[in-house]
């Protein structure tokens, strides 16, 4: 993924911490474009229309008194976009509130938030997208082998198609279906997945 390519959504409902993040954005990556949210519902709108419109989301925990949580719109925001890079972010030190987030794949930064920390997190997001678009092209490779070959030489495709999901992702379980949308490929490579012997899912 290119810098000029980058898409980040901001999601949050005090305008001026929008104001900071886009003053630390700008001067770090230039070229990237901001998409600004002040509610969840908002966000779950945008993403259920564009699952791979935002590279990343920044996603604020708190919308006041009578609004819906960040926390609360996660699993809603992944059943639109498994594979978005989230970050909370917080001011809050409670290990609960980290726990009951951790199942659907995020980071977070602490409030207030500094340029070098939320630098290193768009980098990271970089990173990890970057690896789902090389999964991607190599599940495509494998599944155009697998359509051509026997049982045997099939079952081998998949234990390779496995090993690369682990080895990109490393500790971090989605489910069959989860996984198909991640890596955009079509109903065909469905198949595949189903015959690996999958960890229990999370998500």
């Amino acid at each position: 993924m290119q810098s000029e390519s980058l898409i980040i959504g901001m999601a949050d409902d005090v305008k001026s911490l929008h104001t900071r993040i886009e003053n630390i954005l700008s001067k770090k990556f230039p070229s990237a474009r901001i998409l600004h949210f002040y509610d969840t519902q908002s966000v779950k709108s945008f993403l259920a229309n564009n699952p791979y419109g935002l590279d990343i989301l920044l996603l604020d925990i708190h919308f006041g008194a009578k609004e819906e949580t960040g926390i609360e719109a996660l699993p809603e925001i992944r059943n639109f976009a498994p594979g978005l890079p989230i970050c909370l972010l917080t001011s809050e030190d409670d290990p609960a509130i980290i726990r009951e987030a951790l199942p659907y794949q995020i980071d977070y930064l602490y409030k207030p938030v500094e340029e070098p920390q939320l630098a290193i997190t768009i980098e990271m997001a970089k990173a990890r997208m970057q690896d789902y678009s090389t999964l991607a092209n190599q599940v495509k490779e494998l599944t155009d082998k697998l359509n051509s070959t026997n049982h045997e030489e099939g079952m081998a495709v998949t234990g390779r198609l496995r090993d690369l999901v682990e080895a990109i992702f490393c500790d971090v379980t989605f489910s069959r279906k989860a996984l198909t949308k991640i890596v955009g490929i079509d109903s065909r490579v469905f198949r595949v997945i189903k015959a690996i012997d999958w960890k229990q899912p999370i998500n």
